[in-house]
């Protein structure tokens, strides 16, 4: 379980999420965001989305992604061509007589076009489309990874404000019972070994509160890095809306609904079947070199030696043509293009279906994973207010003197633990619900 591990490890995760996230890209220009008022998880992953430039990125590839549509379906214009021409001749001498130059000058139009390829143009065409739209699904992958990895990184600022709430409250306890049995010393009545007590309990308690700030300080930088924050704006303005109390039933998301979701709507498994619909448009591109070409083309223009000065009547000249080409043998070459085609079509095929094996397991595994951290989050707050109430009845029971050091520190520690995996458990359940959320790419919906 994610923060089961030691900080190390969820620290160099959460790093390998920023490098996939955050691709490289130029220097953006970005506006500085406002960050007034606690950051709710909705308002970092609105700004991450406008602010990383990893998005940024796949956006741009989507634009020229579309102009290579342009210029497939450039194909099925005429084509205009002007060019102007001036050649200088001059011939060697022989022994017979000198040499001689002259000059010529040309100007001349030509329009062509393309009147048949084999439907070789539309399926370009319909390979670009294909490709833009792989593109597209490439950029909303880089958001719902983005988002998933800034949700990660906003629950984990979360533990560690919340770990150091824990840290604090047990630090201000075992402070409070140090002064009092301090008092109590004094009057002759506690031993010097038991303010000790007390005192080491505090300092080990502060010890935990410095680890926990120095987690949260991490975390959100490494929140602000994903949200693709200016230099100017410091991590520390990061604050997370405080974690809520659970409000009312905790709810398991149903998989035949995440799964129906995510074999319609994920990007990744999208862009397989967009990969198979290009290749099979370039099968078919490559197929039409079966079939003959047919063009037609026309031009005018003038020619003249020695000056430019053209005269229509004796220096112009116009043509009309038709052309008919068709690669009768190509020693092979079309079937094996359309067989390599062919190949890349069926392992396509294959990538979709082990893609949606994929997805399916991992769906699983995360709603199983969701229905225990439910679980947890239910036992854990029994847990909690019990060691509450415990703690509250020892120490009275300590204050009074029916109950020894030894069991007051028990109490203590039980309800130290108690509160930390209730928190884990809260913030491990809000994570996985965003977890299946990514799997189905359901957080992409309304962003």
């Amino acid at each position: 379980m994610w923060f089961l591990v030691p900080f190390s490890r969820r620290l160099l995760s959460a790093f390998a999420l920023i490098v996939l996230a955050a691709f490289t890209c130029p220097a953006l220009e970005l506006v500085k965001p406002d960050l007034s008022g606690p950051l709710t998880l909705a308002r970092a992953k609105q700004i991450a989305r406008q602010g990383n430039p990893g998005v940024a990125a796949s956006a741009a590839r989507v634009d020229a992604a579309l102009a290579t549509i342009r210029d497939a379906a450039a194909a099925y214009y005429p084509r205009v061509n002007i060019s102007a021409m001036i050649s200088h001749t001059e011939d060697v001498p022989s022994a017979t007589g000198g040499g001689s130059t002259s000059r010529n000058y040309g100007l001349n139009s030509t329009l062509s076009y393309l009147v048949f390829d084999g439907h070789a143009r539309k399926f370009r065409v319909l390979a670009a489309k294909a490709s833009a739209e792989g593109a597209r699904e490439a950029h909303r992958e880089a958001q719902r990874f983005l988002l998933q990895s800034v949700a990660a990184a906003y629950y984990e600022c979360l533990l560690g404000r919340e770990s150091m709430l824990v840290a604090k409250r047990d630090a201000d306890f075992n402070r409070k019972l140090s002064e009092e049995t301090q008092k109590r010393l004094e009057a002759g009545a506690a031993a010097r070994s038991d303010v000790l007590n007390f005192e080491i309990r505090t300092t080990a308690a502060e010890s935990r509160h410095v680890l926990a700030a120095f987690e949260y300080r991490i975390a959100r930088i490494i929140l602000a890095q994903l949200m693709g924050l200016p230099r100017e704006t410091a991590p520390d303005r990061l604050e997370p809306v405080p974690l809520a109390p659970p409000n009312g039933e905790l709810h398991i998301p149903v998989l035949t609904d995440e799964l129906d979701y995510a074999l319609a709507h994920r990007p990744d498994h999208l862009q397989l079947d967009e990969r198979i619909n290009q290749l099979k448009a370039d099968l078919a591109t490559v197929r039409s070199g079966y079939l003959p070409t047919v063009g037609v083309a026309g031009g005018y223009g003038w020619s003249r030696d020695s000056n430019p000065r053209f005269n229509s009547s004796r220096d112009a000249s116009s043509y009309v043509g038709v052309e008919l080409s068709w690669d009768v043998f190509t020693g092979g070459s079309t079937k094996a293009q359309m067989a390599q085609l062919s190949a890349q079509i069926r392992a396509a095929q294959h990538s979709v279906t082990l893609s949606r094996l994929a997805i399916i397991g991992e769906l699983r595994r995360l709603i199983e994973g969701a229905t225990v951290a439910k679980t947890q989050v239910e036992l854990q707050t029994k847990i909690n207010n019990m060691t509450e109430e415990a703690r509250k009845l020892v120490r009275n029971e300590y204050v009074a003197g029916r109950a020894s050091l030894t069991r007051l520190n028990e109490a203590q520690t039980d309800l130290v633990r108690a509160a930390g995996d209730l928190v884990k458990a809260r913030i491990r359940y809000w994570q996985i619900l965003e977890d299946v959320a990514a799997a189905s790419a359901k957080n992409l919906i309304g962003k």
